[in-house]
Parts: structure tokens; sequence; C-alpha cells
């Protein structure tokens, strides 16, 4: 499915979520989300929402070379919510 096809059918929802999340949140969640779907704890239609990831990260300048996860997903997650 392309780009166009993914918001269209999202209809951009998706899409302003991640615009709205740090780059670290999203590169971990990246991260977690591939390796699930590597181990089949997650179905191969989650490349959509790889693809929703891929294009907030590239508004932002960047692409998945540029980013690595800078620790666990949970380790983010936590101390995420944990800062307000």
């Amino acid at each position: 499915m392309s780009k166009n096809n993914v918001i269209k059918s999202i209809g951009g929802i998706g899409l302003s979520l991640y615009e709205k999340l740090p780059t670290e949140f999203i590169s971990a969640f990246y991260f977690e989300i591939q390796k699930n779907i590597d181990q089949g704890i997650l179905s191969e239609n989650m490349n959509q929402e790889l693809l929703l990831i891929k294009i907030a990260l590239e508004k932002r300048g960047l692409n998945l070379m540029d980013i690595q996860p800078p620790v666990e997903f949970e380790q983010l997650e936590f101390s995420l919510l944990n800062t307000h």
C-alpha cells in the first residue's frame, strides 16, 4: 500500500498522533513493532503503522538510518509517563 493510500485510508488521524510524539518515542515504537512482526507476535498488517511512523520521521527530516532506539521501549514509555 502506498503512503497516500495509507493516509487516505485512516483520514490522516494516525499520522497526526505520530507527529505529536517525541522522536525518541516513535523511533523506539517503530523498532518494537518491527521486532514483534518479525517474531510473529503482530501481523504483517502492522506494516501500515510502520509506514505512518516513517512518514512522520520524514516530515522531521529524518529517516530510519538516522534513528536508533535509545533504550528498551518499556523504559522509554515509563520515563515519558513520569515526566508530567
